[in-house]
């Protein structure tokens, strides 16, 4: 008797190990404040852009004109080049 009850014991406790509280993922922008014209995004905070502007790095550039961000962020053109 004293081997069985050892032995559910031993299972409860296995159980309850396996099925315990875990602790809630937090949001890594919780603990962040951004400026006014900033968003948090994975814990850091971006440039709020206008919708036809992308955020490369702390700057919102439009995509479609930068010569340094053509079509995507460091793009940049060459010598002559023009970002259309």
């Amino acid at each position: 008797m004293q081997i069985y009850s050892l032995r559910c014991s031993i299972y409860l406790g296995i159980l309850i190990g396996i099925t315990g509280c875990a602790q809630t993922p937090t949001n890594p922008c919780d603990s962040v404040t951004c400026g006014s014209s900033q968003l948090c995004n994975r814990g850091e905070c971006i440039p709020n852009c206008q919708s036809v502007e992308t955020a490369c790095g702390r700057i919102c550039v439009d995509l479609k004109k930068s010569a340094q961000h053509c079509g995507g962020c460091n793009t940049k053109c060459r010598s002559g080049e023009v970002c259309k």
